[in-house]
């Protein structure tokens, strides 16, 4: 079984491929050297046909950096189930998207433009395959497969209840400043990430824990949301896992110490993306996670967001032109020997351990 962390300091992606040879994705951001989705340049380098190969899409949530090139994944991976958080089902949502679609203006900026194209992949691949998405929430087995002695389960651990009451308000909100002012700047942005599909993977009873960008709130004392919901509604369920995906690029607001003693094994393997924009993980967030485990490994260094050299610039007007440098994305990879009951790093020169 593989695990591949793809980032390259702005947007993640991970692929899994299960021992039955089928191949699931998480998430998506386009390969800054080539421009399409990371895990179509992925599968190219392996030979493998993504029509073909894929069984399961998630989208955990909706920030361009995750979902940058979507669209185009779910246009090819016809087979692949696509899953997205229950967030999405309300009505007012599908109103405000109803708008949204229709103002090509609105739907060209970044995180728009990514959900209006993600959405209408979506629309036309239920068209074309009669297979709806799912709607993820907490304790929901969203993929079961029993072949070749090997029990397969992905479960989603999240959003909570509370979390979908809370969008269905956001949505009301975003819909009502939409049709007074039809602003054009980050209406999809919520307060917090309380809405992310945290998830469980395990298969022949060895567990794996991707957080996506999961985080806990700060005011959550009657753990309503985001880790201390998932432990208070799977404490008896959740298995611990041997490898963690770190939740929003190992930022303090995904952290939860309980998950490191109640979700996971003692030294479970850590992986992360770094986010460029907010100089993520920070120094004290690696000595936080590095507290926990001995094994962390992430996609690139932790850097502030690179521009290009601004001391020839003599007129303001010119820093409208400047465009982010990015580096090459990072690769994180391992694998698990179900036969030797062994995870182990490959290196792959893209990586960084911390």
């Amino acid at each position: 079984m593989e695990i591949s962390l793809f980032g390259p300091g702005i947007g993640e992606c991970c692929l899994i491929e299960l021992p039955t040879g089928q191949w699931i994705i998480i998430d998506s951001f386009r390969c800054p050297e080539v421009k399409q989705p990371i895990a179509l340049k992925y599968f190219e380098e392996k030979g493998l046909d993504p029509k073909l190969c894929v069984d399961l899409i998630i989208i955990t949530h909706w920030h361009s950096d995750h979902v940058a090139g979507m669209s185009e994944l779910i246009d090819i991976c016809d087979n692949a189930l696509i899953v997205i958080p229950s967030a999405f089902t309300n009505k007012e949502f599908n109103e405000f998207w109803s708008l949204i679609s229709s103002d090509h203006e609105l739907g060209s900026l970044n995180t728009l433009k990514e959900m209006r194209l993600a959405m209408e992949s979506i629309r036309k691949h239920f068209e074309r395959n009669k297979q709806a998405p799912k709607f993820a929430d907490e304790g929901k087995n969203i993929y079961y497969r029993n072949e070749d002695n090997y029990e397969i389960e992905v479960t989603t651990l999240s959003p909570s209840p509370d979390a979908f009451i809370q969008s269905q308000l956001e949505s009301q909100n975003l819909l009502k400043t939409f049709k007074a002012s039809n602003p054009k700047t980050h209406l999809t942005k919520p307060q917090s990430n309380n809405n992310a599909i945290a998830i469980q993977l395990t298969v022949n009873g060895i567990s794996l824990l991707f957080g996506g960008d999961l985080e806990e709130p700060e005011k959550n004392q009657y753990r309503k949301f985001g880790w201390s919901r998932v432990l208070d509604c799977h404490e008896n369920k959740i298995k611990r896992s041997i490898l963690f995906k770190v939740p929003h690029h190992g930022s303090e607001t995904g952290h939860q110490e309980e998950i490191w003693q109640k979700a996971l094994i003692d030294n479970a393997t850590a992986i992360l993306t770094t986010f460029d924009r907010s100089n993520l993980p920070k120094d004290r967030d690696i000595e936080r996670i590095k507290s926990y485990t001995s094994y962390l490994t992430g996609t690139t260094m932790t850097k502030c967001r690179n521009y290009r050299d601004k001391r020839d610039i003599k007129n303001i007007n010119d820093f409208a032109h400047l465009k982010p440098r990015y580096s090459v994305a990072g690769h994180v990879k391992y694998h698990y020997c179900f036969k030797e009951n062994k995870l182990s790093r490959e290196e792959t020169s893209k990586d960084v351990v911390y």
